[in-house]
């Protein structure tokens, strides 16, 4: 959708329908309830859940793409690896992970294209197991990340997957992160909603 409001508001007048898919996602909350909510773009375990926890209790006043680079490296910084497992369609993995991304489109966390293969109308959710990478690895990824080339090294520490439903647990507290928000914690599954949603596009 442009960001000119006079281009906008022509697709709302002009545009065509498109159908996509959406994620919903059954978590623990805090408290020890459980917490069900739904998400367009992606879900995050792990750092991811840590930078949107410091991101949204953070001012902002340095704008979003600083606020948000500033949570990352914070987050790296303090962040320990987790023992995870992860069951995606059935297929079990048991690893430490830094991070499992689920993804029903590209991009996150103010332009980090992390799931480059993701298409939001495929009636699949994208899974990246990002394993036991360290601090510099991680930092000096952020650049191919932002471009979408971080996944062209075949690096084994990075799984990459696709799946209708996945589930994540730990025996440590790991964060969530959906769209942003930091609702809960693991264990929790995540499941496509194949065209949940209909947008208006150019």
């Amino acid at each position: 959708i442009p960001l000119d409001a006079q281009a906008a508001a022509r697709v709302l007048l002009a545009g065509k329908v498109r159908r996509i898919d959406a994620g919903k996602a059954t978590f623990h909350l805090p408290d020890g309830g459980k917490g069900i909510r739904h998400f367009v773009n992606i879900a995050d375990v792990g750092v991811g859940g840590e930078v949107v926890h410091r991101v949204n209790q953070s001012s902002k006043q340095l704008g979003g793409y600083m606020t948000f680079n500033v949570a990352v490296i914070a987050s790296l910084l303090s962040w320990t690896n987790r023992s995870m497992q992860i069951v995606v369609d059935g297929e079990s993995f048991e690893m430490r992970c830094q991070q499992v991304v689920i993804a029903n489109c590209q991009y996150f966390g103010s332009g980090m294209r992390m799931a480059p293969m993701a298409e939001p109308d495929d009636g699949y959710l994208d899974v990246i197991l990002v394993g036991d990478v360290g601090r510099f690895f991680s930092v000096s990824k952020l650049g191919a990340i932002r471009k979408g080339t971080h996944l062209d090294q075949g690096d084994p520490r990075l799984k990459v997957l696709r799946g209708r439903t996945v589930q994540v647990e730990s025996s440590e507290p790991v964060r969530i992160d959906l769209d942003g928000e930091q609702p809960g914690v693991l264990p929790a599954t995540f499941e496509v909603v194949p065209g949940a949603i209909e947008l208006l596009v150019p």
